[in-house]
């Protein structure tokens, strides 16, 4: 059978198979074990939440913690099945407690389009913008299900934003955006943004 929430298929006759869906099922529905870091990769804390950096240079034990994060975010989001953490990739994880809840995921790009809502609206081609030094930008965020509507995709933007020493209008965001991921891009860029 097949778990509807976390889309495990399993046996419940098999007491192994049975063991394996919990532990699956607690990661997907309130997300991977992970203790706070008090190292330097912590980019911001407050309270129970702490957001972390994980890159080339993170131990293994927070990549596979990153990658973790990245598969259950898969199976809530397919039409971003594709999404993964590449060398050039920085994951940003938000931690509550000693659980995952969170991620964001980004990348430095040389190729940087500019584009308006009000030209995407009108179907107008982004402008190419020919020189010009390579930015960061947004190729992914998401948070756990039973975390959203309390704006913590807005709050992990926004952190990261302070770490990078930058602003809303000198980042990129990488499209096509889900209704939730627009919705956030257009608080960030109400009018002008980057395509990266």
């Amino acid at each position: 059978m097949q778990c509807e929430l976390c889309k495990m298929s399993y046996s419940p006759d098999n007491p192994d198979d049975v063991v394996m869906h919990q532990e699956h099922h607690d990661k997907v529905i309130n997300g991977v074990h992970s203790l706070p870091s008090e190292g330097n990769d912590v980019i911001w804390s407050e309270g129970e939440m702490q957001i972390t950096i994980v890159n080339n240079l993170s131990p293994l034990e927070r990549h596979l913690e990153a990658e973790e994060m990245v598969s259950i975010a898969r199976l809530d989001t397919p039409q971003y099945s594709g999404i993964i953490l590449g060398d050039m990739s920085t994951c940003f994880l938000l931690r509550k407690r000693d659980r995952i809840i969170g991620l964001l995921i980004a990348e430095e790009r040389d190729h940087i389009l500019q584009t308006s809502w009000v030209d995407l609206q009108n179907n107008k081609k982004p402008k190419k913008l020919l020189i010009h030094p390579p930015m960061w930008s947004i190729c992914f965020i998401w948070i756990l299900k039973c975390h959203r509507g309390c704006h913590l995709g807005r709050m992990i933007v926004s952190k990261v934003i302070v770490f990078w020493k930058c602003n809303y209008d000198s980042i990129g965001w990488q499209m096509p955006f889900t209704d939730s991921g627009e919705a956030l891009v257009r608080r960030c860029c109400p009018t002008r943004f980057y395509i990266a």
